[in-house]
């Protein structure tokens, strides 16, 4: 039995470009990469556009609010302008922790989807 899937979860991995390289050599295994996606930048998106195995997903609160609440004062904005710049690249999924108080946001949600 082989093992094709791996989930690379916990702090912030792109951080960790050790890790990424050793996941980037593995071509026949899918690595969803979790990361709150403040620090993808054009080398990120470079490696996420020659390495389709691996899968930037995003994490998300939902609103500004609630996002910021947690995460700190400014991210979600980050957030937001990451997943825009991977969307030109068709490559990222996002993971969103809904609220449903906080479901307004979700029209914010149509602009960097791709339906």
């Amino acid at each position: 039995m082989g093992i094709n899937f791996n989930l690379l979860a916990g702090g912030e991995l792109l951080l960790r470009k050790d890790i990424l390289k050793a996941a980037s050599e593995v071509k026949e295994m899918i690595f969803p990469v979790f990361t709150n996606g403040t620090v993808i930048t054009g080398s990120y998106l470079d490696l996420f556009a020659e390495n389709l195995h691996l899968i930037p997903i995003i994490s998300l609160e939902g609103c500004k609010e609630s996002t910021d609440d947690r995460r700190g004062q400014g991210v979600f904005n980050k957030v937001i302008h990451a997943m825009k710049l991977l969307k030109k690249g068709d490559y990222f999924m996002a993971r969103l922790l809904l609220s449903l108080l906080k479901t307004w946001f979700l029209p914010l949600l149509l602009l960097i989807s791709p339906y």
